[in-house]
């Protein structure tokens, strides 16, 4: 074969920017785990229940508890913090019925927290760091036990439970992101649900916890830190690639 015909057919199989040493390496999504939405606290059959922190204080994850709600004090809970938007009257209710069960009004925090239609992530963001920041007083004080929930305890429960193990136990984004957040349901990590629920999850959600994970990961934060609202409209420390954190 004449060698302009054995460089011609080399041109057929690499393409020209492969030739100039541009080719694109492929994307490096992120490792994920097995799903578990089980129960895992004793005493507990809410849905998707997991310890996240254990010190002074006790911070625990999971389901709304419903009509189920003398679970929570039955297995020493002493403070709840809410973090939904209402549907119906079930947060009033929920409220309602942990005061009648000896649950101070002021160890309980009914946060409104969006899961879609978020124009703009500084509110929810906000209201995202006053959640961690409840869940942290009382992670410092002893004897206290925190459970904190949403709707299906997956995703905006999720978000919250990521950030809280940055703080608390120095996790970066990535292990938050995989291990407590992917593996416990959140957005595409359930993969038992409707797409365009988990895809409004992670179009919604990921950006905030995206934020506020940039600006904790690597601070050295802990039990005793306190987070400020202002780290959501600062620029992030370290920018962290989006595109990476997928739950798929």
């Amino acid at each position: 074969m004449r060698p302009l015909a054995r460089l011609g057919l080399a041109l057929a199989f690499f393409p020209a920017a492969a030739l100039a040493g541009k080719a694109a390496p492929p994307k490096c999504l992120l490792k994920l785990e097995k799903l578990n939405l089980q129960d895992e606290v004793p005493g507990l059959t809410l849905g998707n229940t997991h310890e996240v922190y254990e010190g002074e204080g006790k911070l625990l994850r999971g389901h709304e508890p419903g009509k189920d709600a003398k679970e929570l004090v039955d297995i020493g809970v002493t403070d709840v913090v809410i973090f939904k938007h209402p549907v119906k009257r079930e947060v009033e209710q929920e409220i309602k019925d942990l005061k009648a069960l000896g649950i101070p009004e002021e160890r309980i925090t009914s946060i409104d927290m969006p899961w879609k239609d978020i124009e703009d992530i500084k509110d929810p963001c906000q209201k995202t760091v006053q959640a961690v920041n409840a869940m942290l007083a009382v992670a410092a004080t002893p004897g206290r036990v925190g459970y904190f929930h949403c709707s299906a305890g997956q995703d905006r429960t999720g978000m919250l439970a990521g950030l809280l193990r940055m703080v608390t136990a120095g996790w970066s984004a990535e292990k938050a992101f995989v291990s407590e957040m992917c593996a416990h349901g959140y957005g595409f990590g359930d993969t038992t649900r409707p797409a365009n629920v988990s895809k409004a999850v992670e179009t919604n959600l990921t950006p905030i916890f995206l934020q506020l994970a940039s600006q904790i990961e690597g601070q050295g934060l802990s039990v005793a830190s306190k987070l400020s609202p202002g780290l959501c409209s600062a620029k992030p420390k370290t920018e962290l690639d989006g595109s990476r954190f997928k739950c798929k």
